[in-house]
């Protein structure tokens, strides 16, 4: 009876692990994989996947009475927390909604990323499940950077191979080359050969895209790795007087190299709304200081203008010239004008937190914890380069694999 029951919940986890690599596959070979339309918005089959864990936790609740988590640290209880009340707010929003469509495709996102981090955190050991889930994100990514390359220099097209835009595939390319560094450092012999490739392959279309804000959200992630190392070992390689003077010597080099890379990746950056904006940074400038007026309108500063409604209130409240541009791409200013500076200021705490306690977990680059401290500090900047990251499959299952992550590696590496 006892071999039994064993036998059946190694099936249950079985079939539990399958459906999340199905997931992490699907949601990384991109938006334009496997899709079609209902009834004017478009769906893929990973939406639809990506919907199954939400059964599963029913399920979970209706034989634990509750959804047991088991978070192992009070500053992640913090974080769940307040997504599930952004996600119950972003809903609430529908009140105040000129765009349901819009609504929806917002809610679906929010809600059910919400949703399947909930069930990475119950079900799935990132640690345990590392190289066949880093093995997953980099079979995808490859297939994505080849018919890239195929479309940019066979058929003469520049689009993200199945991903939303070129851009949305440099920033998922960003994981996926710290994915593939990992694994070439933990594999020995024909694996870490055919990882090398990938990882060239990676390398190679990050460089042919050439998104500005990739780059400098790389060079950012860098250094700043760098000088969170630097100071977690300075006592264990340096005394005080040569500590001080290599954090020196860093901070002047990142000065100099971060002026040099925002002046041939941004140019001139203008710090106020630009007349008749044409190119993409004056756009975007505008883009900005027209997310400031509709903050400044009634009390929108605290609700924010609500789910869905920013295309809405660009097509017809913008002061400031868009040139027909008529989305923030900026996922920073597009939570804080959507939802107001309360949501915005949780959002900011908790990304706060999850690069703390990964800084904290952190012991060397042959853990998982520094490949997803460099990316959530790469992300910093390079979240600007998508004009709709959290409208992305891939990125709420990333943060779903992270959070995951965290949770399990247990309370004493983390409180």
């Amino acid at each position: 009876m006892n071999s039994t029951l064993v036998k059946s919940q190694n099936l249950n986890k079985n079939v539990i692990y399958i459906l999340a690599y199905i997931i992490i596959f699907l949601v990384f070979m991109g938006t334009d994989f496997l899709k079609f339309n209902v009834n004017g918005i478009n769906f893929n089959v990973a939406k639809i996947f990506m919907l199954i864990p939400s059964f599963i936790l029913v399920i979970d609740m209706v034989k634990e009475k509750k959804l047991k988590l088991n978070l192992n640290s009070k500053l992640l209880k913090y974080c769940i927390g307040f997504l599930i009340v952004w996600a119950i707010y972003s809903v609430i929003t529908i009140y105040r909604n000129y765009d349901f469509t819009s609504y929806l495709i917002e809610n679906f996102f929010l809600c059910i990323g919400a949703i399947d981090i909930l069930f990475f955190i119950k079900h799935i050991d990132v640690k345990e499940a590392k190289n066949t889930i880093f093995g997953i994100i980099t079979l995808a990514m490859s297939i994505n950077c080849l018919y890239y390359i195929y479309l940019y220099y066979i058929e003469k097209i520049n689009i993200g191979g199945f991903y939303h835009n070129i851009n949305d595939l440099s920033t998922a390319l960003i994981l996926a080359i710290l994915v593939s560094v990992n694994l070439i450092i933990n594999y020995k012999g024909i694996k870490r050969i055919g990882i090398c490739a990938c990882l060239a392959i990676f390398i190679f279309t990050f460089a042919s895209i050439s998104s500005r804000a990739c780059i400098l959200g790389v060079i950012f992630g860098f250094f700043a790795y760098l000088i969170l190392n630097i100071i977690k070992y300075r006592k264990k390689f340096f005394n005080k007087k040569i500590f001080i003077f290599i954090v020196i010597i860093v901070l002047i080099t990142c000065f100099i190299i971060g002026i040099l890379a925002l002046k041939k990746y941004l140019g001139k950056i203008s710090f106020s709304p630009i007349e008749d904006a044409r190119t993409s940074n004056e756009i975007r400038t505008n883009l900005i200081f027209n997310g400031l007026e509709f903050l400044s309108r009634d009390l929108n500063w605290i609700t924010g203008i609500g789910a869905g409604n920013s295309e809405f209130y660009l097509r017809n409240f913008s002061i400031y010239s868009i040139y027909e541009m008529y989305s923030f791409h900026n996922p920073i200013l597009q939570i804080v004008v959507t939802y107001g500076i309360i949501i915005f200021l949780g959002f900011i705490i908790s990304y706060v937190i999850y690069l703390l306690l990964l800084y904290r977990m952190d012991s060397d680059f042959k853990g998982i914890a520094s490949v997803f401290l460099l990316f959530l500090l790469s992300l910093v900047i390079a979240n600007i380069s998508s004009s709709g990251l959290f409208t992305r499959e891939w990125i709420w299952i990333t943060f779903a694999i992270i959070i995951s992550f965290i949770n399990r590696e247990g309370k004493e590496k983390i409180e």
